[in-house]
C-alpha cells in the first residue's frame, strides 16, 4: 500500500473511531481531511452525511450531498476515457448506446447506487429545510 493510501486509510480509521466515541467534530475534521486527499471517497461522504443528519444539521448535510454529487457527475463527464481519439470515442459511444448504457443524447442511463441515494436524500433534506 502506498504511503498516500495508508494516510487515507488512517484518516478514515481515526474518523470512524472518533465518531464511535461521540467526538463528532473530530470525526468531521478527519473525514474532511480524507476528502481533501481523495475527493471521491464514498465512505467519507456517506459518514459525513450521517453525522450531520444525526445532529439535525440539514444545511451542512445538504452541502456535503451536493458536493459529492457534483464531484461524481464531474468525473462521469470529464473522465480521461472521454479524451479518446475521435474514431475510438465514437465507436465506444455507439457500442454503449447499442448496449443501452447511454440514451440518445449520450448521457449515461444508469447511475451508481450511491449517487442515486444521494440525489434522493438531497430532495428529502430540502423538504425538511422548507
Amino acid at each position: 500500500m502506498t504511503q498516500n493510501r495508508m494516510g487515507l486509510h488512517a484518516k478514515l480509521r481515526d474518523a470512524k473511531r472518533a465518531e464511535k466515541d461521540g467526538k463528532f467534530e473530530e470525526a468531521i475534521q478527519c473525514y474532511r481531511s480524507a476528502l481533501k486527499q481523495d475527493p471521491l471517497n464514498i465512505q467519507a461522504y456517506s459518514r459525513l452525511m450521517v453525522i450531520f443528519r444525526k445532529q439535525k444539521d440539514y444545511r451542512s448535510e445538504l452541502k456535503i450531498i451536493n458536493r459529492a454529487i457534483e464531484n461524481y457527475q464531474y468525473v462521469q463527464t470529464h473522465h480521461p476515457g472521454n479524451r479518446d481519439p475521435s474514431s475510438l470515442k465514437s465507436a465506444t459511444k455507439e457500442l454503449a448506446q447499442k448496449l443501452g448504457l447511454l440514451d440518445e443524447k449520450g448521457a449515461p442511463v444508469f447511475q451508481a447506487d450511491h449517487l442515486s441515494k444521494w440525489i434522493k436524500r438531497a430532495g428529502t433534506v430540502q423538504k425538511k429545510m422548507s
